[in-house]
C-alpha cells in the first residue's frame, strides 16, 4: 500500500512544487502516465458546497511536512488540519488533527483515480463508522488495460452526517452510490461528531469488498497512533552502507535507493490469494510474495540486477510472479499493470528482467516454466504476440527484428552517398 499525497494535475501523484492537493489516495506508481491514485480522501473544514468532486486544499511545505519510509506528515495550513500517515504491505492508518472551532468533514472520492474511472461503488455502514467500495480504472498510456480495487475504511469515531455526489448533483443523506460510466467521479463526505483528532483504517485488495472486509478483521492494526513502522523501510536501505563527503550525499544516494525500491509492489493479500491474469483467484504458497506492477521496459537493465543483488527472495519471487502470469494468461505480460498487461513499450524485456535477477542471485523460482515461456515467446508468440514479441514472425527468418533490417539498409544508403 502506497498512502500518499496527491497533488493537483500531476500524473504520477505528488509534486513538491505544487501547493495544491486533492487528498491521499492508496496506490501509487512512479510511471510516465496517470496511473492508480485510487481511493483519494481529503480532511477538510471546508463546507461541502455544490462541487465537492473539485475541492482542493493547500499544503504546506514547510518543515512540518516530513516523509520517512512509511510516515508522512503534512498540515493544511488554511483549514488548520494536520495528517499523519503511515502504512504496511496492505493497510494503511490515517491520523486527522482538526482544530476545536471548526466543522471537521472528510471526502472520500471513489471516482477520482488518476487515469480516470469507467466505474466505482461506495457505501456508507448503518453504524457510520465504516465506509466500503471500489474503483475501476486503467487505459495506460491509452491502452486497454483494466483493474478494480476494493475497499474498507474503518473511523474510531462515527459520522453524524453524510451524503454522495456523483459530479453532478450532490446528495444529502445518501448512504451509497454506483457508477458505471465515463462520466464524473462518484464519492462521498462525511462529518465525525466533534473536532479533535480522529483516526481511520484501510484495507484495500484487489479480490472483492467482502474479502476486503475480512481481511480488515484479520489485520490488527492499531488506530490510536500513526506512528511511523520504520523497521522494514529502514532494514531494507541498510543493505548498502556508504560514506560521502556531505550529509547531502548521502541523502541522495538513499533517496535514489529508496526509489528503486517502489515497484514492483505485493499484490496478494496476507492469506495468500490474488486475482490472476485469468480473472480468477489464486493462492500463492505460503511465505512467498505474487507481485505486480513491473516497469521492465525502464529497469531491467540496472534496477533488476540491483534487487537480484540486494533481494535475493523477494527478486526471486518477482521472477516466479512473472511466470505465474504467464501460466495464467500464455505468455510473458509486457508492462504488467495490477493483473494485465499493457504492452506498452517495445521490445521483449521481461526476458531480460528475470535474466539479470537470476545472474545476480535471485534463482528460487522455477527455471525451466520461466525458460519454456522465453522460448514459447521467441519461437511461437504465446498468448500474445504484441504483448511479448510482435515482430516474431520476422526473427525465424531474418535473425532480427525487422527494424534492425530498415536500419542496416538506411545505413548503407548513408555510407553510398557519402562515398559518391
Amino acid at each position: 500500500m502506497q498512502y500518499s499525497p496527491d497533488t493537483v494535475d500531476n500524473y504520477a501523484g505528488y509534486s513538491h512544487s505544487n501547493k495544491r492537493a486533492t487528498g491521499f489516495s492508496m496506490t501509487h506508481a512512479s510511471v510516465g502516465c496517470p496511473a492508480f491514485g485510487d481511493i483519494s480522501m481529503l480532511p477538510t473544514t471546508s463546507p461541502v458546497g455544490s462541487a465537492p468532486w473539485d475541492a482542493t486544499e493547500e499544503i504546506a511545505h514547510d518543515k512540518h511536512e516530513r516523509g520517512v519510509p512509511g510516515y508522512y506528515t503534512v498540515r493544511l495550513r488554511r483549514r488548520g488540519v494536520t495528517a499523519e500517515l503511515t502504512a504496511t504491505n496492505r493497510t494503511g492508518v490515517g491520523r486527522f488533527h482538526y482544530p476545536s472551532d471548526r466543522a471537521a468533514r472528510f471526502f472520500v472520492r471513489s471516482g477520482g483515480s488518476l487515469g480516470g474511472n469507467s466505474a466505482d461503488k461506495i457505501n456508507i455502514s448503518e453504524d457510520n463508522t465504516t465506509i466500503t467500495g471500489s474503483a475501476t480504472s486503467g487505459g495506460f498510456c491509452g491502452k486497454n488495460n483494466v483493474y478494480t480495487v476494493y475497499f474498507v475504511m474503518k473511523f474510531n469515531k462515527p459520522f453524524t452526517s453524510f451524503g454522495t455526489w456523483d459530479g453532478f448533483s450532490v446528495f444529502p443523506n445518501a448512504a451509497a452510490h454506483i457508477r458505471v460510466t465515463k462520466g464524473p467521479a462518484g464519492d462521498t463526505w462525511s462529518s465525525p461528531p466533534a473536532p479533535g483528532s480522529r483516526c481511520e483504517r484501510r484495507c484495500p485488495t484487489w479480490t472483492s469488498t467482502a474479502h476486503a472486509r475480512t481481511l480488515t478483521r484479520r489485520l490488527r492494526v492499531s488506530t490510536t497512533s500513526a506512528r511511523p513502522p520504520q523497521k522494514n523501510g529502514t532494514t531494507a536501505l541498510s543493505r548498502i552502507k556508504i560514506a560521502g563527503d556531505t550529509e547531502d550525499d548521502i541523502v541522495t544516494f538513499y533517496s535514489a535507493l529508496y526509489h528503486a525500491l517502489l515497484n514492483p509492489n505485493t499484490f496478494n493479500d496476507v492469506d495468500g490469494r490474488y486475482i490472476g491474469f485469468d480473472g480468477g483467484i489464486h493462492t500463492i504458497a505460503s511465505g512467498h510474495t505474487q507481485y505486480a506492477n513491473y516497469s521492465d521496459w525502464d529497469t531491467y537493465r540496472g534496477v533488476a540486477a540491483l534487487q537480484g543483488m540486494l533481494f535475493p527472495r523477494e527478486a526471486s519471487d518477482m521472477a516466479q510472479s512473472l511466470v505465474n502470469d504467464a501460466e495464467e494468461s500464455g505468455s510473458y505480460p509486457r508492462w504488467a499493470l495490477a493483473n494485465t498487461a499493457t504492452a506498452e513499450m517495445t521490445g521483449d524485456s521481461v526476458v531480460a528482467l528475470i535474466a539479470n535477477f537470476y545472474a545476480f542471485g535471485a534463482k528460487d523460482f522455477d527455471v525451466k516454466r520461466a525458460l519454456h515461456f522465453m522460448l514459447d515467446a521467441a519461437s511461437k508468440g504465446g498468448w500474445a504476440a504484441t504483448v511479448t514479441r510482435s515482430d516474431r514472425r520476422s526473427r525465424p527468418i531474418y535473425g532480427a527484428a525487422t527494424w534492425r533490417c530498415r536500419q542496416r539498409r538506411a545505413t548503407d544508403r548513408f555510407r553510398r552517398r557519402r562515398s559518391r
